[in-house]
């Protein structure tokens, strides 16, 4: 199974200096991947990256 229509967006997405899904699949290497777990993340990040853009459009005054 592979994952594809992964922006680079949220393929590049850090949190704490990490690149997320790579340190995910890094960190599971020689595992057996929970695919379902993996897309969830995806999905995640995505939604994250859609909120993130919504709140640098906030002006402070």
């Amino acid at each position: 199974m592979y994952f594809d229509k992964v922006s680079p967006q949220v393929w590049d997405y850090k949190i704490g200096g990490y690149q997320v899904l790579d340190k995910y699949l890094k960190s599971h290497k020689g595992e057996e991947i929970d695919y379902s777990h993996f897309q969830k993340v995806i999905q995640t990040l995505h939604k994250s990256l859609e909120i993130e853009s919504k709140i640098a459009k906030i002006e402070i005054n």
